[in-house]
């Protein structure tokens, strides 16, 4: 347990350090970063919600939970892991610690609209 906290502790300070070597401006100018970001907190769950849609409607016997757990699940930010995968794999780090944070921004926004939409199963 406790080299688990150590090691996501260290995913923290990693991608913020990564983070700290482009300016904040970047962050949000960058418009494949802003459209893989739309497509990862907006598109996918989404489309998981049609999905879930189309599986209440087959009538399957399935519980509202079990249904909704893909839907919160695709609705959640980048992982740290995706910045510590690029900087193992000689990647951009940089840019994944972009792509972390700014998913991690906008989810402060796309996790109340989505869960609202949850409330609509």
């Amino acid at each position: 347990e406790i080299s688990l906290g150590l090691v996501g502790s260290e995913m923290c300070i990693e991608t913020g350090i990564r983070l700290a070597e482009c300016p904040l401006k970047s962050l949000f100018s960058d418009w494949r970063l802003l459209c893989a970001s739309g497509m990862r907190l907006i598109i996918l769950p989404l489309v998981a919600f049609l999905i879930i849609l189309a599986v209440r409607f087959t009538g399957l016997p399935m519980s509202d939970m079990v249904m909704a757990i893909p839907f919160i699940l695709l609705a959640m930010p980048s992982g740290a892991n995706t910045a510590m995968m690029a900087e193992r794999y000689d990647g951009d780090s940089v840019y994944g610690s972009m792509a972390v944070s700014l998913t991690t921004l906008l989810s402060i926004i796309t996790i109340p609209l989505m869960s609202l939409l949850l409330t609509l199963l």
